[in-house]
């Protein structure tokens, strides 16, 4: 809800307002990574509690903390940095310099890959999950008509 309420500030801005511009671009980021390293959590969490029988519940507060600080970690500094705020390129509140190699380098080091590594953490936790299920209903069934065969 933060995420959609600090887009719909920063979408709606139509010049540079200063501290506001800056500061709903770093809520924007702030809670776009939270969110994209808790949905990491979860697969993970799936893939440890369902593959490797742990119990998810004691690491719940290890994901969450995690997930902050490595949020924290990628957006403070480019805000401290003066990074977030009104794009002249784009006449948009969003990463704030005149020259967009600037822009995109904050951009890819601070949201793309870190975004993208989330994403491949969650497809490959998935992958693991569901490959280890298709296994297991195979050896259930084998098993299941080895057993139907003997009676």
């Amino acid at each position: 809800m933060i995420f959609a309420i600090a887009s719909a500030v920063a979408g709606q801005l139509k010049k540079d307002t200063g501290f506001l511009c800056g500061f709903s671009i770093f809520v924007l980021q702030l809670t776009l990574q939270f969110s994209s390293f808790l949905l990491f959590s979860i697969a993970l969490n799936l893939q440890l509690v369902v593959v490797h029988n742990f119990r998810g519940q004691k690491l719940e507060k290890i994901y969450i903390i995690a997930s902050a600080a490595m949020a924290g970690i990628l957006t403070v500094p480019p805000y401290a940095a003066g990074m977030y705020g009104w794009d002249p390129l784009e006449d948009v509140c969003w990463y704030s310099n005149d020259n967009a190699k600037t822009i995109l380098i904050w951009q890819i080091a601070t949201q793309m890959i870190w975004t993208g590594l989330a994403a491949f953490g969650e497809i490959i936790s998935s992958a693991t999950v569901i490959i280890w299920m298709l296994k297991h209903n195979v050896g259930i069934i084998f098993l299941l008509t080895r057993m139907e065969r003997s009676t």
